[in-house]
């Protein structure tokens, strides 16, 4: 769903089953009430970030997503469910609001490679360790360049990324 651009279930009712199933695998995608069946069972399993780095690692392996030139953003993602979250300041609403905090690293082309969320208020340069973990988790020893916007200004950050021998871009 997220090469569809479509981040939630609701979202999928939008997509051509029969388009959406050659993607999968099938010849026409599961509805909506079977999808949220399927992915209540495999939460229950706990694996959701082995499954997301193996997906990444095929993508990068097929050549699907390139991988010399990672782009990460940072986004507040308002969150009106029943768990207690802290508040983050949304820039876009220019308030604190209860959301979360998700980074996206996608190639030069704009496709996706991984996402992370975090619950907790931070900004984009507390979070790129955790990222470079997860990038190197899903392309091992290749090399990468990150590129990223001024919410990862930070000098600290640029020293610790020179000494796990990242190369950065930022403006």
């Amino acid at each position: 769903m997220t090469i569809c651009s479509r981040s939630t279930l609701e979202e999928a009712k939008h997509l051509r089953r029969r388009d959406f199933g050659l993607l999968i695998g099938t010849d026409s995608a599961p509805c909506v009430k079977t999808l949220r069946r399927k992915l209540t069972s495999l939460v229950a399993q706990g694996k959701a970030g082995l499954f997301s780095t193996n997906l990444a690692q095929h993508w990068v392996d097929t050549g699907l997503v390139h991988s010399a030139y990672l782009y990460v953003d940072g986004h507040v993602k308002a969150y009106s469910g029943k768990k207690k979250l802290e508040e983050v300041y949304d820039t876009k609403a220019q308030r604190p609001i209860r959301g979360l905090h998700s980074y996206f690293v996608g190639d030069n082309d704009g496709r996706p490679l991984l996402f992370l969320t975090e619950e907790i208020s931070a900004n984009l340069a507390k979070a790129m360790p955790r990222i470079i973990e997860a990038i190197r988790d899903v392309l091992g020893e290749r090399s990468f360049t990150v590129i990223f916007d001024r919410g990862g200004y930070d000098g600290k950050l640029f020293s610790w990324l020179i000494s796990q021998g990242v190369d950065f871009i930022t403006y």
